[in-house]
């Protein structure tokens, strides 16, 4: 039959949060697993929590630019020159919120070093450059590694 309804309030905690977004940090389970040592683990989370502060202005930034080109676009007749202008804002807005994403995997990997880093990536297939689950688009399957071209 048709599930019971939920409750207002689960009472289990939301699922872990993904890798670069939430809490950041690697998953005190896996690190066991993996035998990464605390104080890593530790200096991994702090990179986290300082690209995720970084983070919170680039994205209102984009917001801004986006709504600043629909605002312009709501015009009866939009001036072209000043829409484009408003494009390009707006793309260099994303562009600083991906940079902000690879950076801090950059970071994590050069810490982490080349085995430890494939080790965490067989663990957590979905970790990219914009991280699982983020709201921003990674490259296309079958580009993986690749920043999107022009």
């Amino acid at each position: 039959g048709p599930p019971p309804p939920r409750p207002p309030h689960p009472p289990m905690p939301p699922m872990p949060p993904p890798f670069f977004h939430g809490p950041p940090g690697i998953p005190p389970q896996l690190a066991a697993k993996l035998g990464i040592p605390q104080e890593t683990v530790k200096k991994v989370q702090q990179m986290g929590f300082d690209a995720n502060e970084a983070l919170i202005n680039l994205e209102a930034e984009l917001k801004r630019a986006q709504l600043e080109l629909e605002r312009a676009l709501a015009q009866p007749s939009p001036d072209e020159l000043a829409t484009l202008a408003r494009l390009e804002a707006i793309s260099r807005a994303e562009l600083q919120v991906r940079k902000n994403r690879m950076s801090l995997m950059l970071k994590i990997r050069k810490l982490l070093g080349p085995q430890l880093w494939d080790q965490l990536q067989a663990e957590l297939p979905m970790m990219g450059p914009d991280g699982p689950g983020s709201r921003h688009r990674g490259p296309p399957p079958g580009r993986a590694g690749f920043p999107d071209g022009p």
